[in-house]
């Protein structure tokens, strides 16, 4: 699978057809970060995807490989510096949108522990 799938929401935000608040925060080309779009999304919560249609990491190139451990560092710090929070959650499941993803969920002095909706 290259590119763009039909159907994969993570897909139609990377070829412009959604747009994320606030719109696109970090963009090289192989990872795209956003804000989530989702209905049920807490304050600061960010998404981490692959620019191309990859169902699993180990369908990774080596370079998107090598990139993720930066990026992921680096907008968990972003967010840090941001958002006031107690933890900041990286987590990825990939079942309701088979696309490889990480959310990043900042829970703030005011949410239980272990928070995530």
């Amino acid at each position: 699978m290259n590119g763009v799938r039909e159907g994969c929401s993570a897909c139609a935000e990377i070829a412009g057809n959604t747009r994320a608040p606030g719109g696109v925060i970090f963009d090289d080309g192989l990872w795209f970060v956003s804000h989530h779009t989702g209905p049920y999304t807490d304050p600061g919560e960010l998404i981490l995807k692959t620019r191309r249609h990859r169902e699993s990491l180990a369908e990774l190139t080596a370079p998107e490989a090598m990139a993720l451990g930066r990026i992921l560092t680096d907008a968990i710090g972003s967010l840090a510096r941001v958002v006031v929070a107690e933890r900041i959650y990286a987590v990825s499941f990939n079942e309701r949108v088979r696309h490889v993803h990480f959310l990043l969920l900042p829970r703030t002095a005011d949410m239980p522990r272990g928070h995530v909706i």
